[in-house]
């Protein structure tokens, strides 16, 4: 049988848990949603031509999306995507 001494599991466990996330407020993972989102529709928008044309045919704009509010506004991201 292998014995964990205290320390080590605090090791492991420090490994995988971040406590400024796994303790972060409802708002402030929402703005990190949104900060993350926004930088994805725009690199997603400038590189990739089927959700360029996509978002064009709605006339939605990467700058259109400011959070993740925005995202469902707009149908473009709805639906088949083939």
């Amino acid at each position: 049988m292998v014995i964990i001494t205290n320390s080590e599991r605090i090791m492991a466990m420090s490994k995988y848990y971040q406590e400024g996330i796994e303790t972060a407020s409802r708002e402030q993972i929402k703005q990190w949603q949104s900060e993350r989102l926004v930088k994805t529709v725009k690199r997603v928008y400038e590189n990739v031509e089927y959700y360029r044309n996509k978002m064009d045919e709605k006339g939605v704009k990467p700058e259109d999306i400011k959070s993740v509010d925005d995202l469902y506004k707009t149908s473009v991201f709805h639906g088949t995507p083939y």
